[in-house]
């Protein structure tokens, strides 16, 4: 199913730098490597667990690979369509299909949890007691489901979404929820109380958001093979990945890693691996 193409190459940033976000110089980014997953399925999960990427696709398959080389070592099937995945400290896999949040311990299906309402994002973090948690956002824009690691309810998290934007992908980062919607990624307490909005240049999020080793929130921007990058709420860089190729893309998900940036490119079915150019090591 996959196709490895290793690449070194440098991308234009040129007609980006000039567009909307010419407030601010623009930063190309190297791209290291991509994967290729079949024509007929979507990427729809991204995470880190244990050293290895695990990558879920809709038809049910997550892949477990190998992020210094691209190559996969290992493959997992589960029955049925997969909407969203993330991966537990004791590698348990969790996926969301519909309303239902489900785990696989050992690629069999383990617990399942019935949602409110359908999901549409899934993450996992760490509580200051140490306890894992799975946060689920809810369909309804406005909702945050909050799980122990065995799936059992921990909270219900209520948020202020009066525009009605959408809101398509939640993480948790030092004490604050991070919404990702339309205008702005939401920062919020953990009574659901909205902080602060962070956005700049009129840009258009509700797409994957990831932190670097620094705190800093990397963001992709709708609709462009764009990245914003906020420190404290300001935007501090621009990163770019312009080419022929990639005018059309729409990136979906991001997850930050050692010195690398792993992108997913949603309409090619692609896994993208670039160098992260902001005081990281030179990772390849």
């Amino acid at each position: 199913m996959l196709n490895h193409h290793i690449e070194q190459l440098s991308l234009n940033d040129d007609k980006l730098a000039k567009g909307k976000q010419d407030k601010m110089n623009v930063t190309q980014m190297t791209l290291l490597r991509e994967i290729t997953f079949s024509n007929d399925v979507k990427v729809v999960g991204l995470t880190m667990q244990r050293t290895l990427l695990y990558v879920a696709t809709s038809d049910g398959q997550i892949m477990m690979i190998n992020p210094e080389t691209s190559k996969q070592v290992g493959i997992i099937s589960v029955n049925g369509r997969i909407n969203r995945m993330t991966v537990t400290h004791s590698t348990d896999i969790i996926i969301l299909n519909g309303t239902y949040l489900i785990s696989f311990r050992n690629g069999r299906k383990y617990r399942q949890m019935k949602l409110p309402i359908a999901g549409k994002s899934l993450s996992t973090f760490e509580d200051e007691s140490g306890s894992e948690r799975i946060i689920a956002l809810g369909r309804s824009n406005d909702a945050l489901f909050v799980f122990a690691d065995d799936l059992k309810p921990f909270e219900e998290i209520y948020y202020k979404n009066d525009a009605k934007e959408a809101c398509n992908f939640a993480i948790w980062h030092q004490k604050y929820y991070y919404v990702s919607c339309q205008s702005a990624i939401l920062q919020l307490s953990k009574d659901g109380e909205i902080m602060k909005k962070i956005s700049a240049n009129n840009g258009t999020f509700s797409l994957g958001i990831t932190f670097d080793d620094k705190g800093q929130i990397i963001a992709i921007v709708r609709g462009q093979p764009l990245l914003q990058v906020f420190q404290n709420g300001q935007l501090r860089h621009n990163l770019s990945a312009i080419s022929t190729d990639e005018i059309f893309t729409i990136w979906s998900e991001i997850l930050y890693e050692n010195g690398r940036l792993h992108i997913v490119d949603y309409l090619a079915s692609k896994l993208k691996t670039f160098r992260y150019p902001i005081g990281s090591t030179e990772n390849a």
